[in-house]
C-alpha cells in the first residue's frame, strides 16, 4: 500500500493581492471624473427653493408687500383675535386652544386678512411657503411679509377684531366684512338678511 500524503486544506477564501494605487493614479482618476455626467451634480433642494423665491419676487412688480426670505417667528396675531374666532364660530375653547387651533381658523384668516392684500399676494405666499409631504407649511405667511406688508397686516388684524366684536356668528361676520371692505360674499339660502 502506498502512503497517501495529506494536504493541508486552507478553508479561507483566496484574496488576490491588491494593487498599490499611486497618488498619480488617484489624481488622474479625479481629473477624468470631473466632467462625467451625473443626475445630481447640481441638485440641492434648499438652493433651488431659495432661487425660486427670489425669482417670484423679482418677476412681480407688485411684490412690495413680500420678502423672499422668511423672518424669524414672532407672535403676530393676538390672543384676542383667536378668542373672537372661537366666539363667532361657536367652537368651544379647550385648555390648549391657542396651541392647537382648528383648521377652519386658517381658512377664515386667509379670507379676513390675506385676501385683503393686493391681488395675487396670497398665491405668491403659498408658492414661497409650499406644504411639505405631511401637508404642513414650514413657515407662517406673515414671516414672508416686508415692512410695508407687516404694517398692512397689523391694520387688517385690528379691523378684523373690530368686526368680530360686533358679530354674533360667522355668517354675520362674513356678511358685515364683505359689505365694509367691498368683498364678494355668497350667503347661505336660509341666512337672515
Amino acid at each position: 500500500m502506498s502512503k497517501i500524503k495529506k494536504k493541508s486544506v486552507n478553508r479561507q477564501p483566496q484574496v488576490p493581492a491588491q494593487k498599490q494605487v499611486s497618488d498619480e493614479d488617484i489624481k488622474k482618476f479625479i481629473f477624468s471624473e470631473t466632467e462625467s455626467k451625473s443626475d445630481s451634480k447640481w441638485f440641492d433642494e434648499s438652493l433651488d427653493r431659495a432661487n425660486q423665491r427670489r425669482e417670484l419676487i423679482v418677476k412681480d412688480p407688485n411684490s412690495d408687500h413680500i420678502s423672499s426670505e422668511p423672518k424669524s417667528y414672532v407672535v403676530t396675531f393676538p390672543r384676542e383675535y383667536y378668542r373672537l374666532l372661537y366666539k363667532v364660530t361657536g367652537i368651544p375653547m379647550k385648555e390648549d386652544c391657542f396651541k392647537n387651533k382648528p383648521h377652519i381658523f386658517a381658512r377664515i384668516t386667509n379670507h379676513l386678512i390675506y385676501l385683503r392684500f393686493p391681488v395675487g399676494t396670497l398665491g405668491r405666499l403659498r408658492k414661497l411657503n409650499p406644504k411639505n409631504s405631511n401637508g404642513v407649511r414650514l413657515f407662517m405667511y406673515f414671516q414672508f411679509l416686508s415692512e410695508k406688508g407687516e404694517v398692512s397686516l397689523k391694520q387688517f388684524i385690528q379691523e378684523a377684531i373690530d368686526e368680530m366684536k360686533d358679530s354674533k356668528d360667522l355668517a354675520e361676520l362674513l356678511r358685515r366684512f364683505a359689505k365694509r371692505f367691498d368683498r364678494p360674499y355668497q350667503g347661505h339660502l336660509f341666512d337672515k338678511v
